[in-house]
């Protein structure tokens, strides 16, 4: 099948067939099919989106049960220390997976990652413990450079406090040990996800593929193909 780039105009467009040696049935299954590949591709990275988001709802909650744990103490981290920073990082969660909502929703419909990212992630993340770390060069090897040293400082900043929250109470309760503990992992997790997850929406990095619809607005048949 031959295919030239379309002079005509959208009124002779109309009448021009796309698939000419397939059933009516066929052409069906065939848009049907572009479809479902819209929805799948754009599914996949929204729901890396929201499995962020819902990360960091969780880590929400390890600050807060932190706080309630920490404030029953006598003698352990100042609450007011506490109650600041729990407040700072919260914050900084709540813009992040904010910014993360409004990038997922304005993906455009028809775009994939280009392979060369999506292959080097799949080596990666068969690490689940390391995988953030180890991902830090391939994030700023595909150009998302400021926003790396950004998110992981950030991380580094609430890790140190967390720690800080364990060393200062002497008397520590089993509740502020799990939650601290719970939280320096949400947060590692929800750093290096984020991460990934903006190279991979990174415009320099997206491809389109083309849907029916596309090909039926860009091109026509030739009506006398080359002899080959």
């Amino acid at each position: 099948m031959y295919y030239r780039q379309s002079t005509t105009t959208d009124a002779k467009r109309q009448n021009v067939d796309m698939t000419p040696g397939l059933s009516p049935k066929r052409k069906e299954g065939l848009k049907k099919a572009s479809e479902i590949l819209d929805k799948v591709i754009i599914n996949r990275i929204r729901r890396k989106g929201k499995d962020i988001v819902l990360l960091a709802v969780e880590f929400l909650l390890a600050l807060v049960g932190i706080i309630l744990a920490v404030t029953r103490e006598k003698g352990g981290t100042p609450e007011n220390i506490t109650i600041i920073f729990c407040a700072a990082i919260a914050s900084y969660v709540v813009c992040l997976s904010l910014m993360l909502t409004w990038r997922v929703f304005h993906l455009p419909p028809n775009v994939m990652t280009s392979e060369e990212v999506e292959e080097a992630y799949k080596q990666t993340n068969s690490n689940y413990m390391i995988d953030g770390i180890i991902e830090i060069p391939i994030a700023i090897k595909f150009g998302l450079k400021w926003p790396v040293f950004i998110v992981w400082g950030i991380f580094l900043v609430g890790f140190g406090f967390l720690l800080y929250i364990l060393q200062t109470n002497t008397a520590i309760e089993r509740d502020v040990y799990v939650n601290s503990l719970l939280a320096a992992l949400l947060l590692y997790r929800v750093t290096s996800d984020t991460c990934e997850f903006l190279v991979h929406t990174l415009p320099e990095h997206r491809k389109h593929y083309a849907t029916v619809e596309d090909r039926d607005a860009a091109f026509e048949i030739d009506e006398n193909p080359a002899e080959f």
